[in-house]
């Protein structure tokens, strides 16, 4: 995954893009609330030294929790009283790309 993040948010024809660094440091700002002023300064500082894998797996920890605490939730609210039906499942890959179908296959034996 960070990979991906990686190549859609700072590839080289994304990161040269006009206004590219200015982006980003405002994306991270918009979620300095949730990230906390220690992790927001932190992720700003190293967009701007050029460590964007760092930036990406710094996000995903934050996103990552919200993600299942949304999943835990039928209003979206994280309280964990939701009545939707929902699983979370890790998903760990050492490979460079996931083979989508055969995470498919392992999803629908699960249900």
């Amino acid at each position: 995954r960070v990979s991906v993040l990686v190549e859609d948010y700072a590839s080289a024809p994304v990161m040269e893009s006009e206004g590219w660094l200015e982006g980003m440091v405002s994306a991270i700002r918009t979620a300095s609330k949730r990230l906390g002023a220690k992790r927001t300064e932190e992720a700003i500082s190293l967009v701007r030294a050029g460590k964007i894998r760092k930036v990406a797996e710094l996000m995903l920890t934050y996103y990552d929790g919200l993600y299942d605490r949304h999943i835990a939730s039928a209003g979206g609210t994280g309280t964990g009283t939701g009545k939707r039906k929902g699983h979370i499942i890790d998903i760990v890959s050492q490979e460079a790309e996931f083979n989508a179908d055969s995470i498919i296959e392992d999803l629908v034996k699960l249900l």
